[in-house]
């Protein structure tokens, strides 16, 4: 069965937040669907639910200033600095539990989360209690069930997702789905190879610059493709939701 985040998991995504490609083109796409999508509201809150070393909400916060930020997740490895900072506030807590945050949100981001929870349409129903009728949910998991390998299982995944099991789940839990597409389309290929290989290993592989700097240019293209067609299939998913207007 699949383990929580080990501290060696968590000080090797410590070390490549920042310039590393798989950070700034996961970064890209999320900032700009939140652009697109976020509605414009006075005093906004955000919450992350999941936020691994903070630096990713870090980012998102000063990007679209963000009033109030809460770090939310249950590593329990280190209370990320941003917490001592103003406008943060660190809650520890385990996230397959029935949460309250005693708040509603105008942005909740879930990013390569659901995928670490037993129970993910409980989690799903609870965030959606968390968010104010016009908020936003942006969320990543893995993509296609196909791929799951030893790697998969040594990071704590119990599954991947296609797009239409994520949609169905979301739309099961009472929220409208308003943009979902794969993408690192152009890693597929590496993740067949990754699952046929026998290496038990977590490491993220050094790139060098050049390649990072390529690689975060064909995430770039990739975010402007998906504006006219979805990509077919990708080695994440991202969705977008909000909660499902009621009559």
């Amino acid at each position: 069965m699949p383990e929580k985040l080990t501290s060696q998991n968590f000080h090797q995504l410590a070390s490549i937040d920042g310039n590393y490609f798989w950070f700034q083109g996961r970064l890209l796409w999320v900032q700009s669907l939140i652009k697109r999508f976020l509605s414009p509201t006075q005093n906004p809150a955000y919450a992350d639910l999941g936020c691994g070393t903070g630096e990713l909400a870090k980012l998102i916060s000063g990007r679209f200033k963000f009033d109030t930020t809460f770090l939310v997740d249950g590593h329990g490895f280190e209370t990320p600095r941003l917490s001592s900072q103003e406008g943060y506030q660190f809650i520890n807590l385990d996230l397959e539990s029935r949460f309250d945050l005693q708040q509603q949100f105008d942005l909740i981001t879930c990013l390569d989360v659901l995928e670490h929870l037993k129970k993910d349409r409980e989690f799903l129903s609870t965030v959606r209690s968390h968010l104010k009728p016009e908020g936003l949910l942006v969320l990543t998991v893995p993509a296609f069930s196909s791929l799951f390998s030893s790697w998969d299982e040594l990071w704590g995944h119990y599954r991947r997702y296609s797009k239409s099991e994520l949609q169905e789940r979301l739309k099961a839990n009472g929220f409208d789905i308003l943009f979902a597409s794969y993408f690192w389309s152009f890693l597929f290929p590496m993740a067949v190879l990754r699952k046929l290989s026998k290496k038990q290993e977590t490491e993220f592989p050094t790139v060098k610059n050049g390649l990072n700097r390529f690689l975060i240019w064909s995430s770039q293209v990739e975010l402007k493709i998906s504006r006219f067609l979805r990509l077919p299939l990708g080695t994440s998913l991202i969705v977008v939701a909000r909660p499902e207007k009621k009559l």
